[in-house]
């Protein structure tokens, strides 16, 4: 995988990938003789015979027999996958045999030849304590949770209702996520009233659903991402959602805006709440989007589940 630069869902590998190397190609360092044996090797067996031949070198022998492709698969991947080694891209069908696996940066991290002795040791150490304890394994299996949406889209398990399938996509994953783990993690009886799409904004029956409850949304007026209700009889709290894969983070104007809606569907005020979710307290988004939060809202992030982090005015708070 370091051969050839599967970092980061760029050059990603398959199975395959590993079984036709052999040392004669392994030796064979230079950066454009490590993309040929990459380019064939997502072509086929024959296109990197002919790559050697074309090359003028012998092969050599190959690592691993033919029948080994579930060796590599189950005895290695999976396995590496489970403590956040590998990033294994989304959006593929688990059955398909494109390439999907590549090393997670701050592994890869780990191979940087200036890092040497102490400060080697120091960084293995720093990794080692992020990824190989519980919550390092939960963070790793959502990543593995997400990378099986199939190829047609991401399904969303509502807690009150029937799965839904989304159209695949960044913004879509967050969704999800914010349905299955934020909801259920942070809610009593959380109930999904709304999902809106980019090509899909108002899902005619949840347009149906809210007129019912007197909430209408017309898109030229309002239209959030999501909105999630928990009914518990203790809260009874309206959760506004923005998913922020790109921009649109709750700020101020927007938290307005939305209370003004909420105010003409007969919602008060302190039952409402504003949260704006991102990928990872890592992602450009978050860096440009968490500055413009509104007092009295929430952030969270895909890739830490169990953390809400809330901006607030100290004379005030809206958590419960």
């Amino acid at each position: 995988m370091m051969y050839v630069g599967a970092i980061a869902n760029v050059n990603p590998i398959r199975p395959s990938t590993v079984l036709w190397m052999s040392d004669t190609i392994a030796a064979r360092t230079e950066s454009a003789e490590r993309l040929g044996y990459y380019k064939a090797a997502m072509k086929s067996h024959g296109a990197v015979e002919k790559y050697c031949a074309a090359e003028n070198f012998q092969r050599g022998e190959r690592w691993y027999a033919s029948d080994s492709r579930e060796q590599v698969r189950d005895d290695t991947l999976k396995k590496w996958a489970k403590y956040n080694v590998l990033q294994i891209t989304s959006g593929i069908d688990t059955t398909a045999s494109y390439a999907r696996y590549t090393f997670n940066p701050e592994f890869a991290a780990l191979f940087d030849p200036s890092l040497e002795g102490e400060e080697l040791q120091a960084e293995i150490e720093k990794w080692q304590d992020k990824n190989l304890d519980k919550a390092g394994k939960t963070r790793a299996h959502a990543q593995r949770k997400r990378a099986k949406n199939t190829a047609t889209g991401i399904q969303v398990e509502r807690p009150n209702a029937s799965p839904r399938v989304l159209k695949k996509g960044k913004s879509n994953e967050i969704i999800k996520g914010v349905v299955e783990e934020f909801a259920t993690k942070f809610l009593a009886d959380p109930h999904v009233l709304f999902i809106s799409e980019s090509d899909d904004k108002i899902n005619p029956d949840d347009q149906e659903s809210l007129e019912e409850l007197g909430m209408p949304v017309d898109p030229k007026v309002l239209l959030v991402d999501c909105i999630i209700a928990d009914v518990d009889p203790t809260h009874g709290t309206f959760w506004f959602i923005e998913v922020v894969a790109t921009d649109g983070p709750v700020h101020d104007q927007r938290k307005e805006a939305i209370l003004k809606w909420a105010a003409d569907s007969e919602i008060a005020e302190d039952k409402c709440r504003f949260l704006t979710a991102f990928a990872s307290r890592n992602a450009s988004t978050a860096k440009t989007c968490l500055p413009q939060l509104a007092y009295g809202s929430f952030a969270w992030f895909l890739d830490e589940p169990s953390g809400l982090l809330e901006w607030r005015d100290s004379s005030t708070s809206n958590a419960e």
